[in-house]
């Protein structure tokens, strides 16, 4: 039973990687409420996380080259 449960475990590890690998592509190309709605929560919320993460270090690399707007106008993004 221990190897079966650790193989199922592994098997639905890598669907959540693929599914959130997936999202993380397709998310610029649909509209945020399609995207929300096609998938499951959990990839989901943790592409958005990605994103966000992604856009905040973006964020602050504008804001370290002069750009002094750079936090507010990714304010204005969301």
């Amino acid at each position: 039973v221990e190897l079966w449960l650790n193989s199922l475990e592994e098997v639905m590890r890598e669907g959540m990687r693929r599914h959130i690998a997936e999202a993380v592509v397709v998310y610029e190309e649909r509209s945020r409420e399609h995207w929300v709605l096609e998938l499951p929560a959990q990839v989901v919320l943790t592409a958005s996380q990605i994103w966000w993460s992604a856009d905040m270090n973006l964020a602050f690399e504008r804001l370290s080259e002069g750009f002094e707007t750079a936090l507010r106008d990714y304010k204005k993004k969301q």
